[in-house]
């Protein structure tokens, strides 16, 4: 799969992102079957430093744009999944970056620099998770088989002009090059693009299910995601005729899969509580009424008092900030689910929605020893002690995560606010430095370290230090100004 265009146009993003979904949809390619070696075209084309650069300046466009959908639950979720299914990938040691897309359309897709994203559309589309991590392994593969430079190395093969170039305009910005070389040369190469583009869908889709059944996940999930989407293509997904163009028939990947699926031994059981969970706060997310749902909710209950009903009225409730209903519906499905940690989170959101803060801290506190390099929890509970005004709490309890969350712009923005409100003046400058610089705000960011040098306080070693950031903030600086003359 490749992002769908007209699911961008509607988040209003940067003609950056479009561009970048463009070539990525047009230029698609593979010459081989076999993982690519130290003497494929294909590095030479997209070499690995230059794909981890485009791919970090991509993630930082997304974020400026609002695109990336912020639920710590979901996006935990999805981690879990992606992760899972690149450890049995071809190339289980490479980076990859899974993040969720605030789009309902039915699509995801493999950028550069290994970064997965998949839309909220997809994840509420899907039946069951099968079907969800079919998805993902087939985006895996995408990476794994290097797809976006064979696709670049292809593009140049076949006589055309500066496709490196291309790629390098639509991710620094000078979009007016990059479309009139598009435009210019689409029109004559697109049949052979098109037919190469079908032989990498379907080699996404065969080492996909080879990861599927790895990962112990029934590859059936992705014959039948296929027929349904076949179904529902004209009324519901609104596929445009680009896509159906570039990628083989759902005829003949719904045989494929279901031949592979047949093939397969047995697969192992997976959490679907967990996966309509995560759905659910999805769909309830898109709420406009959430009064009249939580009513609805209400009534549904004396039919149905399913865990997931109970859940979905819970969040209706908060969402209507009747948080004191909230935290006792979620208190009741802890007391008969006292493993689930979502339910746990979700009792901590909604005391912090409900400025509870000490009620959700308490109710957190032993999951922070059960569960200590838990994502979600690890930024939910920060943010509790954070508004608690427990500021040197908060900073104390984020600071070992710092190492392994230093890209997060998230945890970044979050520790930066309890190390500044705590006196940490010069450490806080720092953190929010490297949150503006994950954005691509370059100028903010050297701003940051500007003002850490001001404070008089730190040390040779931390001048020094701080003085080197700036310096290849200046650098990254300036050699955006040239690209861009």
């Amino acid at each position: 799969m490749s992002l769908n265009l007209d699911g961008y146009k509607r988040l209003n993003m940067k003609r950056i992102i479009a561009l970048f979904i463009v070539f990525f949809t047009f230029f698609s390619c593979a010459y081989s079957w076999n993982t690519p070696d130290l003497g494929d075209p294909s590095i030479r084309a997209l070499s690995p430093s230059t794909d981890k650069k485009y791919g970090k300046e991509f993630m930082a466009q997304l974020k400026r744009q609002n695109a990336i959908y912020n639920d710590l639950i979901v996006q935990k979720y999805i981690e879990d999944l992606g992760l899972k299914l690149a450890s049995h990938s071809k190339d289980p040691s490479r980076h990859f970056n899974f993040f969720v897309v605030r789009d309902s359309t039915v699509n995801a897709f493999a950028g550069p620099g290994g970064n997965i994203g998949i839309n909220t559309g997809l994840i509420t589309y899907t039946k069951n998770q099968d079907e969800l991590a079919s998805v993902l392994a087939h985006e895996i593969a995408h990476v794994t088989q290097r797809h976006l430079a064979r696709s670049i190395e292809s593009a140049e093969r076949m006589e055309i002009p500066s496709i490196a170039a291309v790629l390098a305009a639509v991710l620094t910005g000078n979009g007016a090059v990059a479309s009139s070389v598009i435009s210019a040369t689409v029109a004559g190469n697109m049949q052979a693009y098109i037919n190469h583009t079908r032989e990498q869908e379907k080699e996404a889709d065969r080492i996909g299910i080879e990861s599927l059944i790895k990962s112990g996940y029934n590859p059936e999930g992705m014959a039948t995601l296929f027929e349904r989407m076949q179904k529902d293509n004209d009324t519901v997904l609104k596929i445009d005729l680009t896509f159906l163009q570039t990628h083989p028939s759902y005829v003949t990947r719904v045989a494929d899969a279901k031949n592979r699926s047949n093939k397969a031994n047995q697969f192992s059981r997976h959490d679907s509580m967990t996966f309509a969970l995560v759905q659910t706060r999805i769909r309830n997310a898109r709420i406009s009424n959430p009064a009249l749902a939580s009513s609805q909710y209400e009534m549904l209950l004396a039919k149905n008092n399913s865990p997931i009903t109970q859940y979905a009225y819970a969040l209706a409730l908060s969402d209507n900030k009747e948080y004191a209903k909230a935290s006792d519906q979620m208190q009741s499905l802890i007391n008969t689910h006292p493993n689930n940690l979502i339910f746990k989170l979700t009792l901590g959101e909604i005391n912090l929605e409900g400025r509870n803060n000490q009620a959700g801290i308490d109710a957190l506190r032993t999951s922070t020893m059960i569960y200590p390099y838990n994502y979600s929890l690890v930024l939910l509970y920060g943010n509790l002690l954070n508004k608690d005004k427990q500021h040197k709490a908060a900073a104390d309890y984020l600071k070992p995560h710092y190492a392994r969350l230093k890209e997060d712009t998230q945890f970044l923005f979050l520790y930066a606010d309890a190390l500044g409100k705590s006196g940490q003046l010069v450490e806080a400058y720092q953190a929010r430095s490297r949150a503006f610089s994950g954005l691509g705000k370059t100028k903010e960011a050297i701003t940051q370290l500007e003002l850490a040098l001001k404070q008089g306080t730190p040390t040779a070693y931390t001048q020094t230090s701080i003085q080197a950031q700036l310096d290849a903030l200046q650098k990254t600086l300036d050699e955006g100004k040239k690209r861009r003359r």
